[in-house]
């Protein structure tokens, strides 16, 4: 049997790949492409490694979030039992609970623990009143209780999940969870979250296709510092959202040990798997809403930026997520982290906030807190005389309109680094042509020193006295042309100016 594992261990690394595929979620999602001589029945973390069973074989990869080692023959379990089929550490003895599979098919529990020190052996757990299989257990994190998963015909249909109480080295009778969380199809792969239950399902109605991945809240009632109850399945479930839900079949979702990553499985239509690994605490706070402008009701490519500054280590830590086509954005958070959100779109001012977000007993994974932002464009709605821009007609000191008018482009630039500024300023031919000359010279130097005052780089300024034709006769509103946007004219019967931002 152990040349059987070693053949399919070969052939699984020949193929296994790893390709990162982000993702507009600050949840953020890679595909492990993970190819398998036939269907994975199981999956689960023991120890820090990924173990999968696969006819009856089992293979293991460690684990060093987001890379896995090729998968190889499953030595360590395969030293407990060979008929092995899942393992899992019971966090309050330290046991190794499993299952394997009876001479009927069945699949059973077993504990692996040390009756003398030194000397390790086997038990099968019984589960009072029930006599049906017993598959994938998990423990929640006090070790109190266990949830597993049964096809007894005392369920409501297929694989049910149950649980059971621990009661000093016993389990007291299998409680079913319930229809808040069963239904009439199967409910497998169970996993704990912090205090959430995570479980694949096919049978539920808001099924986006074949297995979904669903949590539902944990409640324990605590009587101190001792739990006395665990109520479980008495919260809703609710279905997880992309890219943990998809068409094809979504399911086994392990959380890493620290709950800061971990894996689940795909399974398309013609039956090939993928194993997607994805970062970040999924019971988190999503800050969602939309982005708009002052302008418009859309903004183009807009973004939302969250930096955080981490508790070990330099520097910040970015979450970056691009909004969708009308605007809609979703960034998820970690509770009790004081966050910079930065909200920006090209030829818009950058909007700042600080949020800490914070979770409560929300019954869903994700706390969701909503935020609807309209970016400010560079509108400049009224033309600007050189009497308001200059403190008189023969000066080319800025006057108070006019430094404010100028302030608000700098502020732009300076907000948008990769916007540069071209001002071109002309005068009338038929004035006095060697005054105005000289006049408008100063003018520029003058606007540009008062830029560069304001911590605009002189590198993004540009300066010209002649307008080119297509920007003549132009409106005051901003308007697209090629890569440049006009900004503003500024005129008089005998002088006219144009700000025009453009692209770097």
């Amino acid at each position: 049997m152990f040349k059987r594992f070693a053949i399919l261990s070969f052939l699984v690394a020949l193929v296994f790949q790893l390709s990162s595929q982000p993702r507009n979620n600050a949840v953020a999602a890679h595909d492990l492409k993970l190819r398998l001589p036939s269907r994975l029945t199981d999956m689960s973390l023991f120890d820090s490694t990924l173990h999968f069973v696969s006819k009856g074989m089992l293979l293991a990869s460690r684990a060093t979030s987001p890379q896995l080692s090729s998968p190889l023959a499953d030595t360590l379990l395969f030293a407990i039992d060979p008929e092995l089929t899942y393992a899992v550490r019971d966090p309050f003895t330290g046991s190794i609970y499993y299952t394997k599979n009876d001479s009927k098919g069945r699949s059973q529990l077993y504990v692996y623990y040390e009756k003398k020190p030194g000397k390790y052996t086997t038990r099968k757990v019984k589960l009072a009143g029930l006599s049906s299989s017993v598959s994938h257990p998990v423990f929640t994190s006090d070790g109190k209780a266990m949830v597993f998963v049964s096809d007894s015909p005392m369920g409501f249909g297929g694989t049910d999940l149950w649980f059971s109480l621990r009661n000093g080295q016993e389990w007291l009778s299998p409680q079913n969870l319930g229809h808040l969380l069963n239904s009439g199809g199967d409910e497998v792969m169970p996993a704990i979250h912090g205090d959430f239950l995570l479980f694949a399902s096919n049978g539920r109605d808001d099924t986006r296709g074949g297995f979904d991945l669903y949590a539902a809240r944990l409640v324990a009632l605590t009587q101190g510092d001792t739990v006395v109850m665990y109520p479980i399945g008495r919260c809703p479930a609710f279905s997880l959202e992309e890219p943990f839900c998809t068409p094809d079949d979504d399911l086994a979702l392990i959380p890493s040990a620290d709950l800061s990553s971990g894996w689940w499985l795909r399974r398309a239509a013609d039956s090939s798997e993928t194993l997607c690994h994805y970062r970040g605490r999924l019971d988190c706070v999503c800050l969602k809403g939309v982005i708009a402008s002052s302008l418009y009701d859309r903004v183009g490519k807009a973004y939302a930026v969250a930096g955080y500054s981490p508790q070990a280590g330099a520097g910040l830590v970015y979450d970056t997520v691009m909004a969708g086509e009308n605007g809609t954005y979703c960034l998820f958070l970690k509770p009790g982290v004081q966050y910079d959100i930065s909200y920006y779109a090209e030829d818009h001012f950058v909007e700042t906030q600080k949020l800490t977000p914070e979770r409560k007993n929300e019954e869903q994974l994700y706390a969701e807190i909503g935020n609807d932002v309209r970016l400010l464009a560079l509108t400049l709605d009224s033309k600007m005389y050189y009497p308001m821009l200059f403190s008189s007609s023969v000066s080319s000191e800025l006057s108070p309109l006019g430094r404010a008018f100028v302030d608000r482009i700098a502020l732009f630039l300076v907000q948008n680094p990769s916007i540069g500024v071209s001002i071109y300023s002309t005068y009338n031919l038929s004035a006095d042509i060697p005054f105005c000359s000289l006049l408008n010279a100063s003018r520029l130097r003058s606007l540009t020193e008062y830029l560069v005052s304001k911590g605009v780089s002189e590198k993004v300024i540009a300066t010209s006295t002649t307008i080119p034709m297509e920007l003549k006769n132009k409106s005051t509103m901003p308007t697209d042309s090629g890569d440049h946007k006009v900004v503003s004219p500024v005129v008089q019967s005998s002088l006219t100016v144009c700000f025009v931002l453009r692209k770097l």
